[in-house]
């Protein structure tokens, strides 16, 4: 993960300990306020998809570095990248998303105290048919 990278993904939860109540309840709740969730605004026929400025934008960045170098070293993370790309999404969305993706993944670890397994993930995302997991 590197020298940067994983120090900063430690300090945006902190420690997890068993006896005092959690930082975060949820997921989505780190999505949004690292910035990492998006912003939908509506108005009658009119909708407006965007990224939260109002946010730790110093942890958006980390989250963003580490979806982005995820796309080297994981199976699951570049079958999305890929998938997205060629139905002519944006860089930043699907980074955005996979993000999202990351920390939901991260929420889940830091939580149950378990370690993060590539291959049980991917064995996961085919078994609920996934579309762009079918090539992993």
């Amino acid at each position: 993960m590197g020298e940067r990278l994983a120090p900063e993904l430690v300090a945006t939860l902190g420690p997890n300990n068993k006896d005092r109540c959690h930082r975060f309840q949820a997921a989505e709740e780190i999505a949004k306020l690292y910035g990492c969730a998006h912003v939908v605004r509506r108005s009658g026929k009119w909708k407006k998809v965007s990224l939260h400025y109002a946010c730790v934008k110093s942890f958006r960045r980390t989250f963003h570095d580490w979806a982005f170098a995820s796309i080297n070293y994981s199976s699951w993370a570049r079958a999305y990248y890929d998938y997205h790309k060629a139905r002519n999404q944006s860089h930043f969305t699907i980074i955005r998303n996979l993000a999202k993706k990351w920390i939901k993944i991260l929420f889940a670890v830091w939580l149950n105290g378990t370690t993060y397994d590539e291959a049980l993930h991917n064995q996961n995302l085919k078994a609920r048919n996934i579309p762009w997991s079918m090539v992993l």
